[in-house]
């Protein structure tokens, strides 16, 4: 006995792959969520972010309203407050083009720590532009970053804000050292606060996904943590660097009476001609050496002290 089958509707072929083919990529992405959540916790956990804020003390206000943005700049305005750590955290993810999420700013108000965290997906590009490009464009206004490059680059393209008069706290501590390897944040906060930071720590706070929310705790503890020393980095680099210039106007006066005719009277002559104190005009000529191509690369005016 022989059975025909009637012949499938070519259709009904096409809705079961199309629904199977969804299917499976509906659980490729609910996994990849569920992974990315999970890795955080789990990774979190294990460095103990909690334990780290509440050792160092870290306190921060999240910025997530344009009222609160607003006070910010005017209290850095109204004080006159000539310095303050910036960073950023940037995310791509699956993206062709990533995008600044968060600044962490802070400074100094009558001997008190501030920190904010500006949740920039919170607002709108006009909010940001009118409250904070007149504190990083204002040249009066010092801005310590680490590795400031990527910052100043990432400002620029999402907002059309030049960051002026910047501390590159990675750039100096290089010229100290007198040599091209570029050092990570955790490097010196471990080495000039005595701070016990993982590398793996930064690394993967870096590269977490910025964009969800809400953020974790963990995330923003980080965050903050990252802006948290900026400035004092700055104090403390910047005496070493004074050193450092004072060194080099030395062997800068060797060189030249090394150079000279051997006579004594021409030896003291030159020494009178030469100033081996600080010299600020010194210091400024070095550093637009040092950072002459950044200057190029960047177009922004001040890369100065």
């Amino acid at each position: 006995m022989e059975f025909l089958l009637d012949p499938i509707d070519p259709k009904i072929i096409i809705s079961l792959l199309l629904i199977f083919v969804f299917s499976i990529i509906y659980f490729l992405m609910s996994k990849s969520a569920h992974l990315t959540k999970s890795t955080i916790i789990d990774f979190t956990s294990e460095i103990n972010m909690n334990n780290i804020s509440s050792e160092l003390n870290i306190k921060y206000k999240l910025i997530e309203t344009v009222d609160d943005i607003k006070e910010l700049a005017s209290e850095i305005l109204i004080n006159n407050i000539s310095r303050i750590g910036l960073d950023t955290e940037y995310f791509k993810g699956s993206h062709y083009q990533g995008h600044l999420c968060l600044f962490q700013i802070s400074y100094f108000l009558n001997s008190e720590k501030k920190i904010s965290i500006i949740d920039l997906l919170k607002f709108e590009k006009k909010a940001i532009i009118n409250n904070l490009e007149k504190i990083l464009n204002n040249e009066r206004i010092e801005k310590v970053i680490h590795a400031c490059e990527n910052d100043i680059e990432w400002i620029y393209e999402d907002y059309g804000i030049f960051v002026r008069n910047v501390f590159d706290t990675q750039e100096i501590f290089t010229i100290i050292n007198e040599n091209n390897k570029k050092v990570g944040l955790n490097h010196l906060l471990n080495n000039y606060f005595k701070l016990n930071l993982e590398k793996q720590t930064k690394k993967y706070f870096q590269t977490s996904n910025w964009e969800q929310r809400p953020l974790l705790k963990e995330q923003l503890d980080y965050a903050a943590l990252d802006t948290l020393y900026l400035v004092d980095l700055r104090d403390k680099i910047y005496d070493e660097f004074k050193q450092k210039m004072i060194t080099l106007k030395k062997k800068k006066k060797k060189k030249l009476l090394e150079s000279a005719n051997n006579t004594i009277a021409d030896k003291l002559s030159l020494k009178d001609k030469i100033d081996i104190s600080y010299d600020e005009d010194f210091e400024k000529n070095f550093i637009l050496r040092e950072f002459s191509e950044i200057h190029k690369t960047t177009e922004f005016d001040k890369y100065l002290i």
